[in-house]
């Protein structure tokens, strides 16, 4: 009895870390923007088809830079982002974590992300950027990384780093990287799986138990 529950116990763990696990480099594909703009440049969200799905994926540009075509596709390695990142992917997870507060606009949340990468941050054409976005975050990420409590950080957030040479077809020079929200696994699917391997488990004890 007890190797079957302790069988029971690692059965169910596989099947809790096969459902959130995630690849390290994933295919990716600019299906199409959600269409709001600055007047210059288009702005959260940014539509992908990753790794094939027919469900999309909404993120946000965190390069300024760097230039997508629709129907663009290229290779990206994939993190979380936690207090061991770099402070700038940091700071756009901050920042990224202001979406829905009413304090800021998705454009000041935006533009703040891209003025960080930016080579020229005053080629960033700024709208109505709140002044103090960038400083809250380097405060948010400094006190965070000495230990204190920040959601931002936890890694429920993932950067998608273009991988140079690997777009398709090959029209500019490496696509933009992007910020998004670590997918949750859906409950059911946990249920369902967790279920198959328990029964096998059981399956296997008793065969076991019969030879």
């Amino acid at each position: 009895m007890k190797t079957l529950l302790r069988l029971s116990a690692l059965t169910l763990g596989l099947a809790l870390a096969s459902t959130v696990s995630y690849a390290d480099t994933v295919s990716m594909t600019f299906n199409s923007v959600g269409g709001a703009n600055n007047g210059t440049d288009y702005i959260y969200p940014y539509y992908f088809n990753i790794n094939g799905s027919s469900t999309l994926t909404s993120l946000m540009c965190v390069s300024y830079d760097n230039e997508v075509w629709q129907g663009e596709s290229w290779t990206a390695t994939v993190a979380p982002i936690t207090t061991t990142s770099a402070v700038a992917a940091q700071k756009d997870a901050y920042l990224f974590s202001l979406l829905g507060d009413s304090t800021y606009t998705t454009n000041d949340i935006q533009e703040a992300i891209w003025e960080l990468s930016a080579a020229n941050p005053s080629s960033v054409p700024t709208t109505s950027i709140d002044p103090t976005l960038l400083s809250d975050a380097a405060t948010a990420v400094s006190a965070a990384d000495e230990g204190g409590s920040a959601t931002f950080d936890d890694g429920q957030y993932l950067l998608y780093t273009a991988n140079a040479g690997s777009q398709n077809p090959s029209t500019d020079g490496t696509p933009q990287n992007y910020i998004g929200v670590s997918p949750v696994p859906e409950p059911g699917s946990i249920f369902l799986l967790a279920t198959g391997l328990l029964g096998f488990a059981v399956f296997y004890r008793r065969r076991h138990l019969t030879i």
